[in-house]
C-alpha cells in the first residue's frame, strides 16, 4: 500500500496537511454517496500533535464550536454535513474490554470518520484502520515532527494519491 512521509516543521505545515485531508474526506464521502467508513490511527507520543490535527481537520470542514480533547471522555463526536466524526483518544483504558461496555461499536458505523489516539490500547476491539498517522519528533529540532501516513486499503491510498 502507499506512504507517505512528511515533515511538519511549524503549525502552518500541520495547517496544509489538514486542509489536503479534509478536502480528500469530501471528495470520499461524495463519490460513495455517504455509505463509507474511514478509520485513521493516530500513533505518537505525548504532545506530539495528534489532537492539533483533528482540530485543525475540523476547522477547515467548517466546525466552529469548541473542539475538546477526549483524553478524559474517551471520545468526542461532532456531526457534520457529509458524515459524522468521531474521535478516540484510548490513552487511560487500561483493558480493551471497556470499550464494549461503553459501546463504542456504536461508533464504528458507515457514514463515519473516526481517528483513534492510542489505538493500542483497544486490542482486537478495534476495526483495522484504513489510514495509520504515525507522528515523532525530529532529531534536529525538537518543534519539528515527522509524519508517516501510510494507507492500509485501497479506500486509502485513493485518497492519499491526491495529496501534495
Amino acid at each position: 500500500m502507499l506512504k507517505l512521509f512528511l515533515e511538519l516543521k511549524h503549525l502552518a505545515a500541520v495547517e496544509d496537511l489538514a486542509k489536503q485531508f479534509s478536502t480528500a474526506l469530501l471528495r470520499l464521502f461524495d463519490s460513495r454517496n455517504n455509505a463509507t467508513r474511514l478509520v485513521v490511527y493516530l500513533n505518537g507520543h505525548l504532545g506530539v500533535g495528534k489532537t492539533t490535527f483533528v482540530r485543525a481537520v475540523l476547522r477547515h470542514l467548517g466546525y466552529q464550536d469548541r473542539v475538546k480533547s477526549p483524553t478524559y471522555t474517551i471520545v468526542e463526536s461532532y456531526v457534520l454535513a457529509f458524515f459524522d466524526l468521531h474521535h478516540f483518544d484510548l490513552y487511560r483504558l487500561v483493558d480493551a474490554e471497556e470499550l464494549l461496555y461503553l459501546g463504542c461499536e456504536d461508533y464504528f458505523t458507515d457514514n463515519s470518520v473516526i481517528f483513534i489516539e492510542w489505538a493500542e490500547n483497544g486490542g482486537h476491539e478495534l476495526p483495522q484502520p484504513d489510514l495509520i498517522f504515525s507522528y515523532d519528533y525530529s532529531d534536529a529540532v525538537a518543534e519539528m515532527r515527522t509524519l508517516t501516513i501510510s494507507a492500509e486499503t485501497p479506500q486509502a491510498s485513493t485518497m492519499l494519491n491526491h495529496f501534495e
